[in-house]
């Protein structure tokens, strides 16, 4: 007999031995205590096995398995056949099991060097339009006199994955490195630092930034972390106060020193610096870039996701799209306009309209199924630059004056965003039909793929994220292979899965026990599994008999 609290369809799999030479078909009996439940019987079909053997309940000849409706209470299953048989276990597998409806995986660790496990790829808005120096193209000063560089970072398997050649080092062999930056046109500007480290430094190190014209010296300081990534760090140079700098150019020729700072220890009197940076200091640098305080934005240190990779490779992104939404590609109606050059997409079918300043507007036209409020979420790709807003009007009898946010977007999935009133509210009253229109204003540029028009009252947040990682398919492929059984060959990524689901631990979000009673053996004994163990038989009714 078993208990059930939760409501579930279940599916029933017998490991037995039929030592005949022929099949043995059994009848299965379900019945209820609860009167007002129906008993259900299932035929089942176990062919000869020498061997303890897996089989699921499905009805001869057929192969697709039999539901079996199982509600709150407790049920007595019987199992009756006319030949010899031996029968080790049963065990309901509920559908949130064989399913997978709960196999899913929020990824958030970024990707580092040599990782082939799922996790999270950056990039950063692009700087190639603002005044830059890389690196290899320091040099050591003496004096009047300018020598080579000697330290370089020369892993090869880091530099080929940011397909970069060799970077000049900043250690304790090599303190200081001399930049000459040019600057297109002098003012205020911010220094970006872009820089890596090797994968097995995981410590901080401060530069010491001092950059010199007509106008005379400014000094910063930049804090640069570990960067084991897949991706160059930025960071800022930033002024006495913890501040970005702000720093002032009168001339277009700027010298750079960025030299690693030494470590101080605090007497009682005085305090005493080393002469020799870090034992661990190893900052590859990469390069050194200007950038004009006006077009100054923390999103140029901010990275966001550009994929999820598996393997080493990146996986497509999914977005949730409620049932009742409507879809508007952009193209449509603009199919003169689709663009030819693109972003880094998943799908190169992918068709999407771009909007800079040389082609700055695009209209498109909908309709609603029945008047009410609806929001406008657009998707779209935008690797360049950082958050921007678009301006949008909304025609449907009166017009609307609204604002579509435009955050940085690397992801080779897109991203969403949801169109704001000017006083922030979301929702918008049509009728029937509309016009959309999208402008952008701010002489930058964005990919757009389509318009979501979605009743107000379905709206959710989640519909702007993309979703967590699906394993469903993975899992029932390798694990529903054999009757869903698993043994210490399964991936170990799917052993929580399997632990919590499998073996009836929090099925449909509440504690549940497998209540068992065990026929010629010990009655009434009752196991509780805990969400921790590990264990290979998922069994909810576990016996040894012999039906004759």
């Amino acid at each position: 007999m078993c208990s059930s609290k939760n409501p579930a369809i279940y599916r029933m799999v017998l490991r037995y031995v039929n030592p005949s030479s022929e099949p043995i078909i059994g009848v299965i009996t379900i019945t209820p205590d609860n009167p007002s439940e129906t008993e259900q019987d299932f035929e089942v079909q176990f062919k000869p096995s020498r061997e303890p053997t897996l089989v699921t309940v499905s009805k001869p000849p057929s192969s697709i398995p039999s539901p079996l409706v199982m509600n709150p209470g407790r049920w007595s299953v019987s199992i009756k056949n006319q030949k010899s048989l031996f029968v080790d276990y049963f065990v309901f597998i509920p559908d949130a099991y064989y399913e997978a409806t709960k196999l899913v995986e929020k990824v958030d660790a970024p990707c580092e060097i040599g990782n082939k496990g799922l996790c999270r790829h950056f990039r950063y808005p692009n700087l190639t339009q603002f005044d830059v120096v890389h690196g290899e193209g320091g040099y050591l000063s003496d004096g009047e006199n300018r020598e080579a560089l000697r330290e370089y970072f020369t892993n090869a398997q880091q530099l080929n994955e940011l397909n970069k050649q060799e970077i000049p080092l900043l250690n304790n062999n090599q303190r200081e490195v001399h930049l000459d930056l040019r600057i297109t046109k002098p003012g205020r500007h911010v220094l970006l630092v872009n820089y890596l480290t090797p994968t097995s430094d995981r410590g901080a190190t401060t530069v010491n930034v001092e950059t010199s014209s007509q106008r005379g010296r400014d000094k910063g300081s930049a804090t640069l972390y570990a960067c084991p990534y897949t991706m160059i760090c930025r960071q800022a140079v930033l002024d006495r106060q913890g501040r970005v700098g702000v720093f002032h150019f009168d001339t277009n020729f700027i010298s750079l020193n960025l030299k690693v700072q030494t470590p101080c220890i605090l007497l009682l009197t005085f305090v005493k610096c080393s002469s020799q940076a870090k034992e661990d200091s190893n900052i590859a640098l990469e390069s050194v870039v200007a950038i004009p305080f006006e077009q100054w934005s923390l999103d140029y240190q901010e990275p966001k996701t550009a994929c999820v990779r598996k393997d080493g490779k990146c996986v497509q992104a999914n977005f949730l799209t409620p049932p009742d939404s409507k879809k508007v590609e952009f193209e449509q109606g603009n199919e003169q306009r689709v663009a030819k050059v693109l972003p880094r997409l998943f799908d190169n079918s992918t068709r999407v309209i771009y909007l800079d300043h040389n082609d700055s507007m695009i209209d498109i036209t909908g309709k609603v199924p029945y008047p009410g409020h609806y929001v406008f979420v657009v998707h779209y790709f935008q690797p360049d630059h950082p958050e921007f807003n678009m301006d949008v009007l909304i025609h449907n009898g009166q017009v609307y004056e609204a604002k579509l946010p435009v955050q940085h977007c690397p992801s080779n999935s897109g991203c969403r965003s949801i169109v704001k009133q000017q006083d922030g509210n979301t929702p918008f009253y049509l009728t029937e039909n509309f016009v959309f229109t999208l402008k952008e204003p701010n002489r930058r540029g964005v990919w757009v793929d389509y318009l979501l028009v979605i009743p107000a009252e379905q709206f959710t947040d989640r519909i702007l994220r993309e979703e967590p990682i699906d394993h469903t398919g993975r899992f029932i492929n390798q694990c529903g292979k054999n009757h869903f059984y698993v043994d210490n060959t399964t991936d170990s990524m799917y052993l929580p899965y399997v632990n919590t689901i499998c073996l009836n631990v929090r099925v449909g979000g509440a504690d549940n026990k497998c209540a068992c009673e065990r026929r010629r053996m010990k009655a009434n004994e009752e196991r509780k599994i805990d969400e921790d163990e590990r264990t290979d038989n998922s069994t909810c009714a576990r016996e040894r008999i012999r039906i004759d």
